[in-house]
């Protein structure tokens, strides 16, 4: 096994490593570290089970980040003499990203993504601003987030996105929601916007109701 809770210290993961790389472990079970540059000679087969977990992260780089993923995780099989196989799971089995790995089309996703990025305004076409709101109560945090949305909608209209909660709706204790906000960079002046959402802010801070709350910007989030 192979995840941070089994290697919480460096010698955990070298111990693992070692065992898996001299042939003293056989299966190696893991998350997103296995598929992070491990380099064994001796792995036959790599299985990934669940792949439309990774299909369906709501985010507009989902595809990207998918085919990534398992195009490195494919890669730890057969890099000695013998041919390895790949096994991915999916119900989605002509999904444009599971094609583009089986088929080793990186250009043609990308196409494809480009395309879509510019139909509907996402970067590299667009700026994003991420506005997390989080509050130690999932109510105080979804009400504290639809005020906010509703102060900027009004100047913002379709070019703001929720409130939704994230795939991860929870961080150490504290409930999340984000906002979206997409900026054409020819249109509109981001200081304006800068002034709109920092004025936002502050009237939400203020307010006796929303104490508590806490807002994150995140300007063209990674």
């Amino acid at each position: 096994r192979l995840d941070q809770e089994s290697t919480r210290k460096r010698s955990d993961f070298q111990r693992i490593f070692n065992g898996f790389a001299n042939g003293e472990i056989d299966i190696l079970v893991g998350t997103q570290l296995l598929s992070k540059g491990l380099d064994f000679q001796n792995v036959g087969l790599v299985a990934v089970p669940d792949a439309d977990m990774l299909l369906n992260i709501p985010d507009f780089r989902t595809h990207e980040r998918a085919f990534q993923q398992l195009f490195q995780v494919a890669g730890r099989a057969g890099r000695g003499i013998k041919q390895g196989t790949v096994m991915i799971q999916s119900r989605q089995t002509s999904h444009p990203v599971l094609q583009s790995v089986l088929n080793d089309d990186y250009a043609g996703l990308t196409q494809q993504e480009i395309q879509l990025r510019q139909q509907y305004q996402y970067p590299p076409f667009s700026r994003i601003i991420k506005v997390t709101i989080k509050h130690k109560d999932a109510r105080k945090s979804e009400e504290a987030s639809r005020y906010f949305a509703g102060l900027l909608r009004v100047a913002l209209k379709e070019r703001l996105m929720g409130p939704q909660a994230p795939s991860i709706g929870r961080v150490r204790n504290y409930y999340l929601q984000q906002i979206m906000v997409k900026l054409d960079k020819k249109k509109d002046d981001a200081g304006k916007v800068k002034t709109l959402l920092s004025s936002a802010s502050l009237k939400l801070l203020t307010m006796t109701e929303y104490k508590g709350v806490w807002v994150d910007f995140d300007v063209d989030p990674a």
